[in-house]
């Protein structure tokens, strides 16, 4: 969590050479202005997370939260929905096949027609495939 990081870092004697957020992005902001050093991004959108701490580290925070809000609810979409991943890389055209070793599809039909608007409002800037 951001507050966890930055107790990290208020803690930090030196040894440390900085701390990375995680959760996909989902606390990006919070945890840039904290001090992280880096983030560990869903393997299902890292070129949009680039994009993302690439405005934070360049200053253009306005840009920073217009990602944000258009990844918002893909972060609501994947916490309700954890094993999703792979069918956002199956619709992104990175992997061949969505399913799971278990065998089961996360996405019913209304979660799936749900997604698609999700991924299709974040078309613009994802980068995969252009």
């Amino acid at each position: 969590s951001p507050v966890v990081l930055q107790q990290i870092m208020d803690g930090n004697n030196g040894e440390c050479l900085g701390v990375m957020g995680g959760a996909g992005g989902r606390y990006l902001i919070e945890e840039y202005r904290r001090g992280s050093t880096g983030n560990m991004p869903g393997c299902h959108v890292t070129d949009v997370v680039v994009q993302f701490w690439n405005a934070l580290d360049g200053g253009d925070e306005e840009r920073a939260m217009r990602i944000y809000k258009e990844m918002a609810p893909l972060f609501f979409f994947e916490h309700q929905l954890s094993g999703c991943y792979k069918e956002v890389l199956f619709r992104r055209g990175v992997i061949d096949c969505p399913k799971k070793r278990n065998g089961k599809m996360p996405l019913d039909d209304v979660s799936s027609k749900y997604l698609d608007e999700i991924l299709k409002d974040l078309e613009p800037i994802m980068t995969w495939g252009k």
